[in-house]
């Protein structure tokens, strides 16, 4: 993540950007350092979240707290399928209408996409 931060605090000092876009938690640290240093909003994409996948691991307690700050921190949530929505929506307490489920390659989900980060980047955080 420092890696990842430093490079992205690089590109945004050459060139500037509207939007953060993160995907699961492994990038939400440096995505949400990102957003609030460049002021920007964060979308965060949600494949799966930890308790779906099982908590098996020594460390499932972390990565579900750092799932539930990029969730609640996050401008708006993509999800990919119905399970990941409704947990969540049930186990973080994350409004619905913050949430967009969209199927990659189906549904003009490209389309829908850029038209969310259009309404995001005038809006700002």
């Amino acid at each position: 993540n420092t890696e990842l931060g430093r490079a992205g605090r690089e590109v945004y000092e050459c060139y500037g950007f509207d939007i953060i876009h993160a995907n699961d938690w492994l990038t939400i640290p440096v995505a949400l350092s990102m957003a609030r240093f460049a002021e920007k909003p964060l979308i965060l994409s949600m494949h799966s979240t930890e308790k779906e996948r099982g908590f098996g691991i020594d460390y499932s307690g972390l990565i579900h707290e750092i799932e539930g700050m990029g969730l609640h921190n996050a401008s708006h949530i993509l999800v990919d399928n119905e399970v990941t929505m409704r947990h969540v929506i049930n186990d973080f307490n994350i409004e619905r209408e913050k949430i967009t489920l969209l199927t990659p390659f189906r549904d003009k989900w490209d389309e829908r996409i850029l038209e969310l980060y259009k309404k995001l980047a005038k809006v700002g955080i």
